[in-house]
């Protein structure tokens, strides 16, 4: 009986250590558009892993995606924390995609870890197609960490966030 149960154990490890590296390296490995990413998650394949704030996953078309529902009387948004140290440029880019949000958009944010931050304000399309947005953000000012704030402001409807990516803004060699 003790072999029994030795032998279970054993399985029961391997098998947990097999999905650990295997939920560790996915995103990069299945979906090449994240290679080089600074955000974990940043294709939402993984669930609720690297994002914390007023956020929830659902599949849009087999595509696992972010949900923000917009509130009348207050801001909804989600973050996550990268790593900054010796960049000087990030390049911030997601999708989103909204049928009936009406409000006064998004609030892009980068919270430096001296506390300052810098943001910039984006209007939404209401169409419910799919938009790109990127940012190039060259005020990373020497932090080894920053946060990225995506904040829905007031209002009513839904919004989905997928392919949120930071990448290094490389300089160009004509520069």
């Amino acid at each position: 009986m003790k072999t029994i149960l030795a032998i279970l154990l054993v399985g029961a490890v391997m098998t947990w250590r097999a999905a650990a590296q295997e939920t560790a390296t996915m995103g990069a490995t299945e979906n090449p558009a994240m290679a080089g990413n600074l955000f974990r998650n940043g294709d939402m394949s993984n669930g609720t892993m690297g994002w914390q704030g007023d956020r929830t996953f659902a599949t849009d078309d087999d595509n696992r995606v972010l949900v923000v529902k917009a509130k009348k009387n207050s801001e909804q948004a989600f973050s996550q924390s990268i790593k900054t140290d010796k960049l000087k440029d990030v390049i911030f880019k997601f999708r989103y995609k909204t049928a009936d949000y009406k409000g006064r958009g998004l609030e892009l944010r980068v919270r430096r870890n001296d506390g300052s931050s810098t943001y910039r304000d984006q209007e939404l399309t209401a169409d419910g197609k799919w938009h790109d947005m990127t940012w190039n953000f060259s005020q990373v000012r020497d932090h080894a960490n920053v946060v990225f704030v995506i904040t829905v402001k007031e209002g009513q409807g839904t919004v989905l966030f997928d392919d949120i990516i930071a990448v290094e803004k490389k300089e160009s060699a004509s520069q």
